[in-house]
């Protein structure tokens, strides 16, 4: 069953989360202004009175931290997943689009977003992006792929924000400059 809005909307702010409405097959909320606005339990029931309670879930980016994987090699995104637990804690991670993952923190000082492109040795581009401040990623439905999200390690729906392992921006910035090690060899 594919978890929505109307589902778990109000839940996920008591749980210190900034859940958006994302329109089934998008990847972006349809809400003018949505990386300043305030959102509250109110304003979420706002958009659940709208028509909007059938929507996916995201989740904005400031004190949450996504770091999304995009690499569509299995065995890479597993090392860069692995590594990025050792380093920087113990996150849970979502999967949608096969061989890709995004690992969920926090922070105490939200920064700009900050990502890399890596190249493997077929010549292939791939890209880790820290979704951090005044971004989204959609944690709750289906990829565009028709896919569901799956959680491991926790999701949102069982990890309050202040559980979440805590990273800060020089931390996240030294592991990023630390994974072009990891790719094979070519």
């Amino acid at each position: 069953m594919t978890v929505t809005l109307n589902d778990v909307g109000v839940d996920l702010v008591k749980a210190g989360y900034e859940p958006l409405p994302i329109t089934p097959g998008a990847k972006v909320p349809e809400i003018k202004n949505w990386s300043l606005i305030a959102i509250d339990a109110d304003k979420v029931q706002s958009w659940l009175d709208r028509g909007r309670g059938g929507h996916y879930v995201g989740l904005r980016t400031g004190e949450v931290v996504g770091m999304d994987v995009d690499v569509d090699n299995a065995e890479v995104t597993q090392a860069l997943v692995d590594d990025a637990g050792f380093s920087l804690g113990d996150a849970p991670i979502r999967y949608g689009k096969p061989g890709r993952a995004l690992m969920m923190f926090r922070t105490d000082a939200p920064w700009p977003k900050k990502s890399i492109k890596l190249l493997d040795p077929d010549g292939q581009e791939h890209n880790i992006e820290v979704l951090a401040k005044g971004q989204q990623f959609v944690a709750l439905g289906k990829h565009h792929s028709g896919r569901e999200y799956t959680w491991e390690n926790g999701s949102p729906l069982d990890t309050p924000v202040e559980s979440l392992p805590t990273v800060t921006e020089s931390e996240v910035s030294e592991w990023l400059q630390s994974v072009e090690d990891l790719l094979p060899e070519g």
